[in-house]
This record gives C-alpha cells, structure tokens and sequence, in this order.
C-alpha cells in the first residue's frame, strides 16, 4: 500500500522513449483500473494518457513505476487539451508491434520484448 506521488516523469515503453512527448516530463493527475477492459490508466496533467492493458508485476517506489508485463499498451498524446496522436504498442508472442494515427514508424531496435512494458522514472 502505498501513495504514488512523482513531480515530474519520464515514460518508456517496451524500451521506447525518445520522441512524442515520451521524453517529456510528465505529472501523473490520476490514476484509474477500468476493469472491465483490463486496464490501468494513467492520466497526467499535460492531458496526454498512458493504458496499460492486461499489466502485470508492479513495482514502484518514491522515484519510478515499473510494470513488467501487458498485453497492450496505448499513449495518447494532447495537444491543447485533446488526444491527437495515438501510439500502440502490442505484444504478439515474442514481438511488439505498433500501430498509430500517424506516419511514426519505429526503428526496430528502439522496441524490446526483454524491456519493461512501461517504465515512469522520476
């Protein structure tokens, strides 16, 4: 039990984490578990939002969260207050493969299956 409270973090995904305010610091507003999805959602200040689907081996402490295992995970980038772009990082056995709404394409070694699906660090 505990209190997750970090004043600004940086967020990767499956090793991701240059680019699309991924490397921005963040303040985490709330967090939510929407059960019926399967979720944890994060919501940060900024109104962008990270879904964790099917997350699994939680860790944290007072200067990171670290969640080791998902299914899926979506970041949903705002601009002035509403999602514009949307990232998805998908597990498929032994690959992550990504879909967005933009022409983002990443570089192969840029995703690890090895990597913590996401990573905040304060």
């Amino acid at each position: 039990k505990g209190e997750i409270v970090f004043d600004k973090v940086s967020i990767s995904i499956w090793g991701d984490w240059k680019g699309r305010k991924l490397d921005k610091d963040h303040k985490i507003a709330m967090m939510e578990f929407d059960k019926e999805r399967g979720a944890l959602i994060i919501h940060f200040s900024d109104s962008c939002r990270l879904e964790i689907l099917g997350p699994s081996q939680i860790y944290y402490s007072s200067s990171y969260l670290k969640i080791i295992e998902a299914r899926e995970v979506h970041w949903l980038v705002s601009d002035n207050g509403e999602i514009t772009d949307e990232y998805h990082y998908i597990k498929i056995r032994n690959e992550i493969e990504t879909k967005s709404n933009t022409d983002w394409k990443p570089r192969l070694e840029d995703l690890g299956i090895g990597m913590n699906a996401v990573y905040l660090q304060g």
